[in-house]
């Protein structure tokens, strides 16, 4: 099975095990980019709701790793955090945003957050890779000042 397969698969399952606690769910990182190596990890990112238990990461992770098995990084997002007027955009986020490829979105409420962001960001940003392949942000002018979505 060809690993984008595998990994709309996980998702299903992901979806199926938590139900309505999962909002939306994006693939991102080095897959996400057609980067990935025989050895790279996947990426998730995962809107959940209601979903306050202290071994949440841990029950996301599982429904993941029990189809795809192999190393995957979690990072999993409140819905009522996530979708504010207020959202603050760290660099994990640009970077999650700007490689992901939505998996499951019912809704359609990530796909308006990910296409306003990129948006606001594509003229004043630009994307640089730094020496060890990791990405960075950097403003396009030198008069850079907050963006607003």
């Amino acid at each position: 099975m060809m690993e984008l397969e595998l990994v709309h698969e996980a998702c299903e399952n992901l979806v199926k095990q938590l139900g309505d606690k999962i909002v939306a769910v994006s693939l991102f990182g080095s897959m996400a980019r057609g980067e990935a190596s025989d050895r790279s990890d996947l990426d998730f990112f995962v809107v959940v709701r209601n979903f306050r238990d202290k071994d949440r990461r841990f029950k996301i992770y599982h429904c993941l790793h029990s189809v795809v098995k192999r190393d995957l990084t979690v990072i999993d997002a409140d819905e009522d955090k996530l979708f504010r007027n207020d959202l603050e955009i760290n660099s994990l986020l640009l970077n999650i945003i700007w490689d992901s490829i939505i998996l499951y979105d019912p809704s359609g409420r990530l796909r308006e957050l990910f296409e306003r962001v990129k948006n606001a960001v594509k003229d004043k940003l630009e994307r640089y890779r730094t020496r060890d392949g990791k990405y960075g942000w950097k403003p396009r002018t030198k008069e850079f000042k907050a963006i607003e979505l």
